[in-house]
């Protein structure tokens, strides 16, 4: 009887036969492999997620930047302009606008057309006497209230000289210090009237006590220190009121406004002693 087996039996001892073992190792490896490159093409998708959330999140950020930035520029340009227009606007109303054409037909300093103001009614007379009147060193007074917006301050050259009054008012919104008028009982003006316009020639005439029979006589227009005209008016020193009279003659001026200053100097040292300064018109302004 044979040793063969049977065709249909049992494999025989040792494994399978050796184009099986062949064909399980070719599938494995081949298994193996797919799962590497699945491994491979997910952790790419991964790393290209990743790379392009980050990308997306610097973009969004530097629009972000980018925008707020702009805004911020936009919003200071328009802002510094517009102070700069309320601040020049602001200067201009305080310094020509303060008083209003009656006020201004009344004052006589400061000029209303200079940022020349005064809070203190006394400071104002001081100035006025010293840097439009011509007093040296005068001896000012204390500030007599008239009414509630006006009132006087006595001025005199030396401690035993005449009295020049100087009167002054509160005027504008802002209420500050005007001299409106100024006078001394040595110096009378009877022509031209108070605010009256006058013209070149302007006749002059009234009376006056002097020590050298001498009135000096200046017109000013609004805005000028400097005078228009000046001149001397002769008559008698007997140291009672006289009269005196003359004509002015002067250039057509720029402003419609003006003021008459007629002065005496001491004899003694040739200063300034007393004065009357009254307002007036100009009927032939340019």
């Amino acid at each position: 009887m044979s040793d063969v087996p049977p065709p249909n039996g049992p494999p025989p001892a040792g494994g399978p036969p050796d184009e099986l073992a062949d064909d399980r190792v070719t599938t494995e490896g081949a298994e193996a492999q797919d799962r590497r490159g699945l491994i491979a093409v997910v952790a790419a998708l991964l790393v290209l997620g990743v790379g392009g959330l980050v990308w997306w999140l610097l973009a969004t950020d530097d629009d972000e930047t980018a925008t707020t930035t702009t805004v911020a520029t936009t919003t200071t340009e328009p802002t510094t302009t517009e102070a700069t227009t309320t601040t020049e606007a602001t200067t201009t109303t305080a310094e020509f606008q303060e008083l209003t054409d009656e006020e201004r037909s009344t004052v006589v300093y400061p000029f209303p057309d200079t940022s020349q103001r005064f809070d203190d009614p006394v400071a104002a007379t001081f100035s006025f006497v010293t840097e439009f009147v011509g007093f040296t060193d005068p001896l000012v007074g204390e500030f007599a209230q008239g009414d509630t917006r006006s009132g006087e301050v006595e001025v005199r050259s030396t401690p035993d000289g005449p009295v020049t009054t100087v009167v002054v008012r509160q005027l504008g919104e802002a209420s500050t210090w005007w001299v409106v008028a100024a006078d001394t009982e040595e110096i009378v003006i009877d022509q031209p009237g108070v605010g009256q316009a006058v013209s070149s020639p302007v006749p002059i005439a009234g009376r006056a006590t002097t020590s050298e029979g001498t009135v000096e006589v200046r017109l000013h227009q609004d805005g000028e220190l400097d005078p228009l005209a000046t001149g001397v008016f002769t008559g008698e020193a007997t140291g009672e009121l006289q009269p005196y009279e003359g004509e002015l003659d002067f250039p057509a001026p720029s402003d419609q406004w003006g003021v008459l200053v007629l002065r005496t100097v001491s004899a003694e040292d040739g200063r300034v002693d007393r004065a009357t300064v009254q307002r007036v018109a100009f009927a032939d302004a340019e």
